[in-house]
């Protein structure tokens, strides 16, 4: 439901996953849609679908392009068409 999705949003100001010796350190704010992927890069799967804010100074930033709540809009409209319309990515 719509109602999950609003209950879903995770920040962070700075963010890294991947092996301890060398982890990928990330600035952008992404959908999470599925477990398996986030296991993939050894990330929690937890957090399947909802929205990282990785760096809130990035965020910040990019928010600027998309009218000031554009960019979590567009975030949030891929957990839609992926888990709530039918078919999702099918």
């Amino acid at each position: 439901s719509s109602h999950h999705l609003s209950s879903s949003l995770q920040f962070f100001y700075s963010y890294s996953y991947g092996p301890v010796i060398n982890p990928k350190t990330v600035y952008h704010t992404t959908a999470h849609h599925y477990a398996g992927w986030l296991l993939c890069v050894r990330d929690n799967p937890e957090k399947e679908e909802s929205i990282e804010i990785y760096n809130a100074t990035e965020y910040q930033r990019m928010r600027l392009h998309y009218n000031g709540s554009g960019l979590i809009l567009h975030e949030v409209c891929h957990i839609i068409h992926q888990k709530i319309l039918p078919g999702g990515l099918c």
